[in-house]
């Protein structure tokens, strides 16, 4: 009976221990996935990554293909950030693993003859240890790739508990975290490729992919919707996540319609309606002897310089609104009813929008 109980007690931890693992290995996904760049995977998140193994220390590398390397960065000091380069060669081991795309599992890095049987060109450069004063010992290193193209290199160092090699389930969960990190370095790179929108920050975040916004262009203006519109509608993407993404394209203030706002008189007796509803913006408030302006598209320079010259002066701040809000704005600041007309000459400029 005692027996018995033993390995019940033993079952359950087991169960526990898995099932902890796995909640861990979704959340630190959640994490590499939401990432807005790689330097923050390689810097910011490889300690998460690292506490999913037993071990003592992680590298993880992205490949340079222009330079035939792997790169990765660390913090030196705990504020520099400083970056460590590999050659894709079979005389290290993160380029072995990054040249031939095999895993290697290494019970003692000092052990010439084990590196050897691996690969006669194989070798460990000690060099790091001795200016860190770590003793390298176990090494389990990965390719990390996405669709069988190499995307990196990922290494853990020193097993906490024990002195053989990595066991299977450590290369098991490796390679889990390697198919993670491929897919994440692939949206990566090929997010920096292209254009900047405002809804990056949409597709940076999973809320929506690459191919819906490019057809999303398309099919707003074929239904005659603002892009707001057809994404909060079709996408289910909230209002504040494209403030959000707003606020990070523009680096300003994203503000919605609020009809308690006091009329600024001063600011637009001087400026007509029809116009300012055909060019889509508005004199808000003054604060701290700035005007702060909503408008569509605070990096349209031509307009920018259109407001200053009417508004007389340079001191202008912008905020971003979406089309209808700023419409909605000018429609109360001069006692205007929201009319259909208004709308209409909004939609009408969407075929000339980014």
């Amino acid at each position: 009976m005692l027996m018995n109980n033993q390995l019940q007690s033993v079952s359950a931890a087991s169960v526990d221990e898995k099932l902890r693992l796995s909640k861990a290995l979704q959340e630190i996904t959640n994490r590499i996935h939401a990432a807005q760049n790689i330097k923050q995977i390689l810097v910011d998140l490889k300690d998460g990554i690292l506490n999913l193994f037993n071990a003592q220390s992680i590298t993880i590398y992205v490949v340079d293909k222009l330079r035939n390397e792997i790169y990765s960065m660390f913090l030196a000091g705990g504020t520099e950030l400083k970056e460590i380069r590999v050659p894709i060669s079979n005389k290290s081991i993160a380029g072995y693993v990054a040249n031939t795309g095999k895993v290697v599992n290494i019970s003692d890095a000092y052990n010439i003859s084990e590196l050897k049987a691996i690969d006669s060109e194989l070798s460990f450069d000690v060099s790091w240890d001795k200016k860190s004063g770590y003793r390298t010992k176990q090494i389990l290193a990965a390719p990390i790739f996405n669709k069988n193209q190499l995307m990196g290199v990922i290494q853990i160092l020193n097993r906490k508990i024990g002195t053989s090699k990595f066991s299977e389930e450590d290369k098991n969960l490796l390679h889990q975290i390697s198919e993670v990190l491929g897919i994440a370095f692939y949206n990566q790179q090929r997010f920096t490729h292209r254009r900047k929108t405002k809804f990056d920050y949409l597709i940076s975040r999973d809320l929506l992919k690459e191919d819906e916004l490019d057809s999303a262009w398309e099919e707003s203006r074929e239904k005659k919707e603002t892009m707001e519109n057809y994404l909060m509608g079709k996408y289910k993407i909230s209002k504040g996540d494209l403030g959000r993404s707003y606020e990070e394209f523009y680096r300003c203030r994203f503000l919605t319609y609020n009809d308690k706002t006091v009329i600024p008189g001063d600011l637009i007796k001087n400026l007509k309606k029809d116009y300012l509803r055909r060019e889509l913006w508005v004199p808000l408030e003054k604060i701290d002897d700035n005007i702060h302006v909503i408008i569509d598209d605070p990096n349209n320079i031509l307009k920018r310089d259109t407001i200053e010259s009417l508004l007389k002066t340079k001191q202008v701040k912008y905020d971003v609104a979406f089309p209808e809000d700023i419409v909605k704005y000018i429609n109360l600041f001069y006692h205007s009813p929201e009319d259909e007309h208004s709308f209409s000459e909004l939609l009408g400029k969407l075929d000339d929008e980014d």
